[in-house]
């Protein structure tokens, strides 16, 4: 049974918080704060709890051209903006005594934020000394960073060695709901699986089948795969030719329950960019059958206008659907922000790898350690 923070007692404990703060940020700024308002519910716990607060997290990966790994005074400049009540301290560079000295002098309503943990090579490495650094400025370690429940990290299974733990509220409230869609769903059970990352999405769809799932919807180069089993005409269309066996093989497991475009909207270079009306139609009754439906992926290139009508059309059937509605995946969001549709998901993941492994039954390291 995994504990949370209710299940202890924290009051006037200097608690250190991994966090899920990985936020987008362009010219200085934070893009996109969902992942932060997201994760706040259990900072806001703490300080009625009158606790010193830390804060740790990453935003980005070092060495990442596409995604660098970036200091994290845009996430303490949007934190400031949102709690204007709170103090916040940052710690510009990881000096054990100096940051140890900041932790022991925290006042009530103060929360020192520490720099990106992955500009430090003992966070992915799981360094023991950095980890036991780590742990040495808390009384109390709160997980609450569902996004990296899936890593070997420092910050996720290195700081329990040392620290009692338990989990946050945004990480308990993942693991409730993505459990109870993925064992005990509401039938018709729908899947609408899109976008790319076959490898990712492939073991999804196939754990779904397995537990009962009724029904799978597939859009994006996932479903390209499919098609190209069937020995449609794809043109230029993108296909993950690795996993192409893999498609097979759960495709002829599961006959006719994975349904797959029948028509589409393609590019000048002769690729499929998006799903056709008469696929969109046949979609969307099978959307409004549905009692739990589950959303990762859009299904197709949904950022430019001309090739957004099937990622907008099936958005729209799930937000008016009377299912549970469980959405994830950065692009999912993205696409939900771009059509106003997030406020009318009953729950959106704030993990995108963790959520699929999670539906696709993996063991999550950080997850076996908040449940032992």
């Amino acid at each position: 049974m995994m504990k949370t923070i209710r299940d202890i007692n924290l009051r006037n404990k200097t608690v250190l918080v991994r966090t899920g703060f990985d936020v987008p940020i362009e010219n200085g700024k934070v893009q996109d704060n969902f992942r932060i308002t997201a994760g706040l519910e259990t900072v806001k716990y703490l300080l009625q709890n009158h606790c010193k607060i830390i804060l740790a997290f990453h935003i980005g990966r070092k060495g990442d051209k596409e995604n660098p790994a970036l200091p994290v005074a845009p996430v303490v400049e949007e934190l400031k903006r949102i709690m204007k009540d709170i103090s916040f301290l940052e710690v510009s560079n990881w000096t054990g005594q100096t940051v140890k000295k900041m932790a022991q002098g925290l006042r009530e309503g103060q929360i020192l934020v520490l720099e990106n943990l992955r500009l430090y090579p003992g966070e992915e490495k799981n360094d023991d000394h950095f980890a036991r650094e780590l742990a040495s400025l808390a009384e109390v370690f709160v997980q609450d960073a569902f996004c990296v429940l899936h890593r070997d990290h420092a910050s996720v299974t290195g700081v329990p060695k040392y620290l009692l733990t338990v989990a946050g509220f945004l990480v308990a409230r993942e693991v409730e709901e993505l459990d109870n869609a993925a064992e005990r769903p509401a039938h018709p059970a729908l899947a609408v699986i899109g976008g790319a990352k076959t490898e990712t999405k492939i073991p999804v769809i196939a754990n779904l089948l397995t537990r009962g799932y009724n029904q799978v919807l597939a859009g994006g180069v996932v479903a390209n795969n499919f098609l190209k089993n069937q020995e449609v005409d794809l043109k230029n269309s993108t296909v993950d030719q690795e996993y192409l066996d893999d498609a097979a093989a759960i495709w002829d497991q599961f006959q006719g329950k994975i349904v797959l475009p029948s028509d589409y909207v393609w590019n000048e270079k002769e690729q499929i960019f998006d799903i056709g009306g008469e696929t969109i139609r046949s979609y969307q009754d099978l959307i409004n059958a549905a009692k739990t439906i589950i959303w990762n992926g859009p299904m197709g290139v949904f950022e430019e206008k001309k090739f957004e009508e099937g990622t907008l059309q099936i958005g729209q059937a799930i937000a008016v659907s009377s299912a549970k509605k469980i959405a994830g995946g950065g692009d999912t969001i993205a696409a939900l922000r771009k059509f106003q549709l997030l406020e009318q998901m009953d729950f959106i993941s704030t993990g995108g790898g963790v959520m699929l492994e999670f539906l696709a039954g993996k063991e999550l390291p950080g997850l076996k350690i908040l449940n032992k």
